[in-house]
């Protein structure tokens, strides 16, 4: 049996190569903006496909169906029957009855408002109201159950969140189309988007910054309540349209806009502001709500009164909003010390050793260069 040459290996060596063989020709002082510019798109387009997007694919469809119309009722069944609340499952009931009224009176000119108001009642209802009671119920069970099991379920749980951030993008979309304009060509548009693709990545990212806490200073039981959950998230999700819009200003191939040294420091302001805000905004209404002066303290990895060193789930949860702007640095720097691998390839290449020629070799030799960069910064740190 012999294998298709444009799948696995041989088609990633040629994805390697040709990246390899562009990052090689293109002069020091134009990586940054270039690469820039990359990933810019590359988060664009993948916000674009993996949300604006996602109803054209088999597989958002096969999700919604089976969540929506076989896991949650029967859950809610289940719920009804060992002693929970029975609201969940007679609102499915009811779904079922509109839509067995629509299969009915569907074709009724007589009927037309009731089917319009069962139609709206069904999309609104599977669109925003069951996702966010499932998001609600199981985050709830999160926030209140084993620290390590809230952990384990928060990419389960990201689900709904996606499905709930969905609902609410897609609800925006139909209200500025009726005004007859489109939502997703507008910079709000695009920039709310953004922050609600963004959403079921930062809760899952939420609760592995409380066990990075939990771990770092060994506390058994990281304060959870629907605050944090709400304001990590919440702001979490908006530094990524935010650190985007502000990297894009300087991308590409043109020397006009704004310079990339003042986007990386716009960005680092940006997210510095974010993260304060959630350090003061975490527990607020709680005993252990932090004023502005104590985040500072725990922004730079102090304990609140500035006495210490304390790098606990506080400091780790604030810190999210930096994810974004950190990935354009690592980016830039990755691409950096790429090219210093393709030139000292260059450099050898009377042997024959080009990194068009080795792509896997010279990806292997980048990584081990992170790897001693990561060592000696732990090191020194």
């Amino acid at each position: 049996m012999e294998s298709d040459p444009n799948r696995g290996a041989g088609q990633l060596h040629r994805r390697l190569s040709r990246g390899w063989r562009e990052l090689s020709g293109v002069p020091w002082a134009a990586i940054p903006r270039r690469v820039n510019g990359w990933l810019v798109d590359t988060v664009d387009g993948l916000i674009q496909s993996g949300f604006d997007e996602a109803d054209k694919g088999i597989a958002f469809g096969g999700v919604v169906m089976v969540l929506l119309f076989i896991i949650l009722p029967v859950l809610a069944l289940i719920n009804m029957l060992t002693g929970g609340s029975v609201f969940l499952f007679w609102y499915f009931v009811s779904l079922l009855a509109a839509l067995a009224f629509l299969n009915f009176s569907g074709e009724t000119n007589l009927l037309k408002v009731l089917n319009g108001f069962a139609a709206v009642y069904l999309g609104v209802s599977l669109i925003i109201i069951i996702p966010v009671y499932a998001l609600r119920a199981f985050t709830e069970v999160s926030i209140h159950n084993v620290f390590s099991h809230a952990v384990l379920k928060s990419p389960l749980v990201a689900v709904f969140w996606y499905l709930a951030a969905y609902g609410v993008g897609l609800m925006l979309d139909t209200a500025v189309r009726f005004a007859g304009g489109n939502f997703r060509n507008l910079a709000l548009g695009r920039f709310v988007h953004g922050g609600l693709a963004a959403v079921p990545i930062a809760f899952v990212l939420t609760f592995a910054a409380l066990l990075a806490g939990h771990l770092a200073v060994f506390e058994q039981n990281p304060a959870r309540s629907w605050t944090l959950v709400l304001v990590s998230t919440g702001i979490t999700a908006l530094s990524l349209p935010g650190v985007l819009r502000v990297m894009g200003l300087s991308r590409g191939v043109k020397t006009g806009g704004l310079g990339m040294p003042w986007a990386l420091g716009l960005g680092f302001v940006l997210s510095t502001i974010l993260s304060t805000v959630v350090a003061f905004g975490m527990h607020f209404e709680a005993n252990g709500a932090l004023s502005w002066s104590e985040a500072v303290n725990v922004l730079v990895g102090l304990s609140p009164d500035g006495k210490r060193i304390f790098l606990g789930p506080d400091f780790w949860v604030m810190h999210l909003p930096f994810l974004p702007w950190l990935a354009f640095v690592f980016t830039i720097v990755a691409s950096l010390m790429g090219k210093a691998i393709a030139g000292a390839f260059e450099w050898t290449s009377t042997g024959g050793l080009q990194e068009g020629e080795r792509p896997f070799l010279a990806s292997a030799l980048l990584s081990g260069a992170f790897v001693v960069l990561f060592w000696s910064v732990s090191v020194l740190v």
